[in-house]
């Protein structure tokens, strides 16, 4: 009795974790946003965006009942202290300025840590499942929204009317947002060991990056196709060499058949503020008005669109050292299990892989600590490497001795 009931708790948790990362799905078919950036959307109402906050304490309410939290291991445990503090800090910084921007990362960070923490070891294969399952509910979204635009003109979030700058971003209706999950589904298909499957995701992942128009994303993916290509065997260069001359003939193409000059300008224009938005000139200038500012941040919650920009003015260089080492620390341990884990789990560690890769990538230019549901996918995700929740077999127990050989 005691087991069945474990397995249904442990059923609940997981639709509520999906419930989670699926929880902005009602934004395009409402056309509900942010009306600043969407000129065709409405704000989000309260109560909705109060909605995930509920359904994430529920869930801790079923972790609650499971006592799972006592079985975390050291490294997790030291992070855990550590953004503990940070919270704490967080925590302090709002009550003076009651400003909720200081504590919306941290908060997503506590989430991710206490569901990594309450969830029972899961296999490569149901993560790849959901990984599947994700992919394919992204691809018949993004593939409806393509369609009405091409039909009748019916425009998503961050798009304009008249103009180029349209961009897709599948169910979470975030250009920006999804970017990142494209590069879940890329590591995926990147590992896969059925050549054509292979080849195929890896193009329709890399289509589905190109339609969120998000110039961080794309420069990320250019990088790849260049590691690839200068690490790779023969076969890889090749692979590059096409992809270089389609790249080139297409170009040629669009010169020669529209007025590439205005189509360029048009686009710059739309695009300047954007880039002048991501500059990290005005943080940097903001965290040096003095000298405890710089080491402990702004009691003034100050935005930008770089994250690690954000991060020096609201919590000064300390702050800052902290994202770093935390985001070193989640690299250097995932590459080397990714490096010695098992060949049926090499999918799911690699989906995990680029998706982590970019995301820390993608601090550079976005706040995407701010992002939701990616901050909380992302630190569910690492903290469940940090636990060891990931094997290939859901029954087999790691000791230190033995974690290499999963």
């Amino acid at each position: 009795m005691k087991k069945r009931s474990t397995l249904w708790t442990d059923r609940l948790l997981a639709t509520i974790f999906v419930i989670l990362v699926l929880y902005l799905s009602y934004r395009y078919p409402l056309q509900i946003n942010f009306s600043g950036s969407s000129p065709t959307y409405s704000d989000t109402p309260l109560p909705l965006q109060l909605g995930k906050f509920l359904i994430a304490l529920a869930g801790l309410l079923i972790i609650s009942t499971k006592g799972s939290l006592l079985r975390i291991n050291t490294s997790s445990g030291v992070w855990a202290a550590v953004f503990l503090i940070a919270i704490s800090t967080a925590l302090l910084k709002f009550l003076a300025s009651e400003d909720i921007g200081f504590l919306e990362p941290y908060t997503w960070c506590a989430f991710g840590f206490l569901y990594a923490a309450g969830t029972p070891r899961v296999s490569a294969r149901t993560a790849e499942k959901f990984i599947v399952f994700l992919f394919s509910y992204s691809l018949l979204v993004q593939f409806v929204q393509v369609l009405l635009f091409a039909t009748v003109g019916r425009l998503p979030a961050l798009a304009y009317a008249d103009s180029y700058s349209v961009r897709f971003g599948s169910f979470l209706d975030d250009p920006n947002g999804f970017a990142a999950l494209a590069f879940l589904f890329l590591g995926y298909f990147f590992a896969h060991e059925q050549p054509r499957t292979r080849w195929l995701g890896v193009f329709v992942s890399c289509l589905l990056i190109l339609l969120t128009q998000s110039l961080t994303a794309i420069g990320f993916l250019i990088i790849l196709i260049g590691l690839y290509a200068l690490k790779g065997n023969m076969r890889s260069k090749i692979f590059f060499s096409i992809f270089v001359l389609i790249l080139g003939g297409y170009a040629v193409y669009v010169i020669e058949t529209t007025d590439i000059l205005d189509i360029l300008t048009q686009m710059y224009t739309q695009k300047s503020q954007s880039i002048s938005d991501h500059s990290p000139q005005a943080a940097i200038e903001h965290a040096l008005d003095g000298p405890l500012t710089f080491l402990f941040g702004s009691d003034e919650y100050f935005f930008t669109e770089s994250w690690f920009a954000q991060s020096l003015a609201n919590f000064g260089l300390a702050g800052l050292f902290v994202w770093l080492f935390f985001f070193l620390h989640v690299a250097t341990r995932l590459k080397r299990d990714f490096a010695s884990c098992h060949r049926k789990a090499s999918k799911t560690y690699s989906a995990i892989a680029f998706f982590v890769a970019y995301f820390i990538f993608a601090c550079l230019n976005l706040p995407m600590l701010n992002v939701y549901p990616i901050n909380f996918l992302f630190f569910f995700l690492t903290f469940s490497i940090l636990m060891q929740r990931i094997s290939w077999n859901p029954a087999y127990q790691i000791s230190p001795r033995t974690r290499h050989k999963i």
